[in-house]
């Protein structure tokens, strides 16, 4: 993992990770649709024989969408009647997509939230940028919570005004093109580990970016269109997720603590990046992601500005210059995966020893 993120060279330990997720989801949805037919049979003989009609494309474009896993994997609160509703919808849509219009009793989205089915028949589609998949204006996107506190809020979000979204989707093609200028892997990896990249406005709140490891693949990226946002924060945002997804994925095929209230939420150390209070494997997971960046951003001189490039380097690269980081979790050091704790010795050992002669 140390040298995939440092962005370098093409590494088979991206694909092989992925190739490894794609057969995890095929086998979780057998599970579910195996336990669906306990119950009722004919469901789980018709979402079978509905996805089997689908080319496999467009399967695993709904299988590896964040809102179809969370609703396939372990350690989600979903239920197998809402697995087999969001498959049947899902398939629905993309049967629509095909061609074959037939009426809707509700507004439907695809799974990944870039092709939107309404009551009136109208079907509106957000176009992919750079190979990621959009969402800006499904239901799932305008109800989601932000925030994280909760799957959804009450009432939906506005959505971007033409102008506006014409605004953000220049700014996120004018990022991917930036990223791909930096290493010419960087935009196959964000492409390839972002399953859905929503983008919302949220007129309370400030520029920020999010994920989730309930929703693996879903970056969320909130505020693109306010004037203090550029092209440097949109990259940054997008990488930052894209890592979040690899280390999600990662840690549900292999898991990086030893037992089950590692798992527990509570926040218990400071990052010392943002400062924002973290539970023990979010902090885990934020090293890693921190020091992809810290990559990144040191490899950028020649693409974005310069006073962005250091403010962003700066920022990214802050958290390892202090304390022994796997020091901070204290007694639950020894819960955490031996090779885990000595990946993130060594990262934070390069990056002091290489920031004397960056900045």
């Amino acid at each position: 993992m140390l040298m995939v993120l440092q962005w370098q060279n093409k590494h088979d330990t991206l694909a092989a990770i992925h190739e490894r997720w794609l057969a995890f989801v095929y086998a979780c949805l057998e599970l579910r649709l195996a336990s669906v037919a306990t119950k009722t049979p004919a469901l789980a003989t018709a979402l079978t024989e509905q996805l089997s009609s689908l080319s496999e494309p467009v399967i695993e474009s709904i299988l590896l969408a964040p809102e179809c896993t969370f609703r396939l994997l372990p350690r989600r609160p979903a239920t197998e009647n809402d697995a087999a509703e969001y498959l049947r919808k899902a398939i629905l849509v993309e049967r629509i997509r095909a061609g074959n219009m037939m009426p809707v009793e509700e507004e439907l989205c695809s799974a990944r939230g870039d092709f939107v089915v309404y009551i009136n028949g109208q079907c509106v589609q957000t176009p992919r940028v750079a190979g990621l998949w959009l969402d800006v204006g499904s239901r799932q996107s305008r109800y989601l919570d932000i925030s994280g506190q909760r799957f959804e809020i009450d009432e939906a979000r506005e959505p971007f005004a033409v102008e506006e979204l014409e605004l953000v989707l220049e700014r996120v093609r004018k990022a991917c093109v930036g990223i791909s200028a930096v290493s010419p892997y960087m935009l196959s990896f964000v492409t390839l580990f972002t399953k859905v990249l929503i983008l919302q406005p949220d007129p309370k709140e400030p520029f920020s970016s999010g994920s989730n490891g309930y929703f693996v693949g879903r970056s969320v990226i909130s505020n693109p269109h306010i004037p203090t946002v550029d092209e440097a924060d949109i990259a940054d945002a997008i990488v930052h997720e894209a890592i979040h997804s690899l280390l999600y994925m990662q840690e549900d095929l292999e898991p990086w603590v030893m037992d089950e209230e590692m798992y527990d939420p509570t926040p218990r150390i400071r990052s010392p990046w943002t400062g924002n209070p973290l539970p023990i494997r979010p902090f885990l997971q934020a090293c890693f992601v921190w020091y992809g960046l810290t990559h990144f951003w040191s490899q950028a001189f020649e693409v974005f500005p310069e006073r962005r490039v250091r403010s962003l380097l700066a920022r990214s690269s802050t958290g390892f210059v202090g304390p022994k980081l796997i020091g901070e979790i204290g007694e639950w050091e020894k819960r955490v995966d031996p090779s885990v704790r000595q990946v993130i010795d060594a990262m934070q050992d390069q990056i002091k020893t290489a920031l004397m002669e960056i900045l």
